[in-house]
């Protein structure tokens, strides 16, 4: 197996990385996980591997937690990805919003149940 891989298929296909790598989706071990996924720490700096983030996130921490939202979703209060701001919240927009980025749920100002701004 190459250099950082503990198991491999061959040359080219890893199963598993050491090293503090990280096996990424594409079978090879890399220092961190690209955008788009999150890394999951093996033990010992072995068996560390990327998991995709959810399908409108852009950034995650874990599977439950967004960073950034992407495909026109606002990024809630609880760190979801939703198509539109929950009541007592309103959406902000990015400003690569038409490029398919996406936006932040701001609170709305304590005396409104609903609001635009």
């Amino acid at each position: 197996c190459p250099n950082h891989v503990s198991r491999c298929v061959n040359e080219t296909i890893a199963l598993e990385c050491k090293d503090e790598m990280f096996l990424q989706l594409t079978h090879v071990c890399e220092p961190e996980c690209p955008e788009g996924q999150f890394e999951t720490d093996g033990v010992n700096g072995v068996g560390g591997y990327c998991n995709l983030c959810h399908e409108n996130c852009k950034t995650c921490m874990n599977a439950t937690t967004c960073l950034e939202c992407k495909n026109q979703h606002y990024l809630t209060h609880d760190f979801k990805c939703a198509p539109e701001c929950p009541s007592g919240y309103y959406g902000v927009k990015s400003d690569d919003w038409d490029d398919g980025l996406g936006g932040r749920c701001k609170a709305c100002h304590e005396n409104c149940s609903a609001c635009n701004s």
